[in-house]
């Protein structure tokens, strides 16, 4: 069920939207009135964050008609750009990479994904993983050791998956890990693991002090866990009528389904 504000919200600078689940309906497509949609909030001058866990290369090509007109939060927080220009980097300790790769390798039907500044290397060949996973991670290397990608670019996040739910399985043992990592349930198979401390929320803050925007002014949209952070930053908080119930706990509010284009109707119903 719906829950949506009373009147129309004034003064809002700053709006920010996952996207899988979200902006997105379930054929990932964008909403029919997104440019419109668009168009109006820079025409406002209303800043639009796409806040996402996908790779930022893979944010650069889905969104390559208007990268030069949003920010982009990827990786769950560990980076941020304004266009292609990446002005924030949280990267996880080498170390701390390698203690996670070397623990994870222990549990069994799991794939693990080392999210690099700009490229994701796994060493799995299983073709419904890599098929799932090239959704989201355009820039993707098959190597034979994950640890030695340790090296080769900052280490943004951990993608872990398996096939047989992730909440059920190793989701428990992983937050053992809690005080060396933030760790997200970003969906039924999946765990993102970014350094400590690091998530949408904090970006958002990251974002708004360099922007000078109040928490007041601003409006976000999630649907899963890895939201959660995101929406408790703003003061305008909106779940996904298909959002994880935690999620819809925390909310002040809860706009229509994905399939149903329900970020753009709040938006312009609500915040323009």
């Amino acid at each position: 069920m719906v829950r949506l504000p009373d009147k129309r919200i004034d003064n809002i600078k700053l709006i920010a939207t996952d996207i899988d689940g979200t902006l997105m309906n379930d054929k990932k497509e964008l909403p029919s009135d997104f440019y419109e949609v668009l168009d109006e909030m820079n025409n406002k001058d209303i800043a639009f964050v796409i806040s996402s866990g996908r790779q930022i290369e893979s944010l650069f090509l889905e969104f390559s008609d208007i990268k030069d007109r949003v920010y982009f939060i990827a990786e769950n927080g560990a980076l941020i750009s304004r266009g292609t220009h990446i002005f924030h980097i949280d990267a996880i300790d080498p170390q701390n990479a390698v203690t996670l790769i070397q623990m994870l390798r222990h549990i069994p039907d799991t794939s693990v994904i080392l999210c690099g500044e700009h490229t994701s290397f796994v060493e799995s060949t299983d073709e419904d993983f890599l098929n799932e996973t090239r959704i989201y991670y355009k820039s993707l290397k098959i190597v034979d050791d994950i640890i030695n990608a340790v090296s080769l670019e900052p280490v943004c996040k951990f993608a872990i998956y398996n096939k047989n739910g992730a909440e059920s399985t190793f989701y428990p043992e992983l937050m053992n890990y809690k005080e060396s990592f933030t760790i997200n349930l970003s969906g039924n198979k999946w765990v993102d693991v970014m350094k400590s401390g690091v998530s949408k929320g904090a970006a958002i803050k990251h974002l708004n002090d360099s922007l000078h925007i109040s928490p007041d002014n601003c409006a976000a949209f999630g649907d899963y866990l890895n939201d959660y952070e995101m929406l408790l930053s703003v003061t305008h908080s909106f779940a996904m009528e298909n959002a994880h119930d935690k999620l819809k706990q925390i909310s002040r509010y809860i706009a229509h389904n994905n399939n149903e284009e329900g970020v753009t109707k709040a938006i312009k119903n609500y915040l323009l």
